[in-house]
């Protein structure tokens, strides 16, 4: 039985992809890394590619979160704007997609 595991070589030297809290931003390697598990944007029923997308962090910069894949996801920008809006609340449903509704 195989476990499923496709390696993904970005270049000719390992590349950091957990940072922490060192960068606010994810580089370019996390974004592609990104990019290939997401497809896209994480919204439901969205399909902005990953060249349109944002990098966002799960838990909040703003509130201690760091800068890894495990931690970011792909949002296109109006979905990115939205996961920030507070009309809003979102959720992520059992695949990994983000569901927002409007606050009552």
């Amino acid at each position: 039985m195989w476990a499923g595991i496709i390696p993904i070589v970005l270049g000719e030297k390992s590349v950091i992809l957990d940072v922490g809290r060192k960068r606010r931003l994810h580089s370019e390697p996390q974004r592609i890394v990104m990019g290939i598990r997401d497809g896209g944007c994480r919204a439901d029923g969205c399909d902005a590619p990953p060249a349109l997308c944002q990098a966002h962090h799960r838990i909040p910069w703003s509130r201690g979160g760091g800068t890894s894949v495990d931690d970011g996801y792909l949002l296109c920008g109006p979905h990115h704007h939205r996961i920030h809006d507070p009309d809003y609340q979102h959720t992520l449903d059992k695949h990994g997609k983000v569901r927002f509704s409007r606050r009552t």
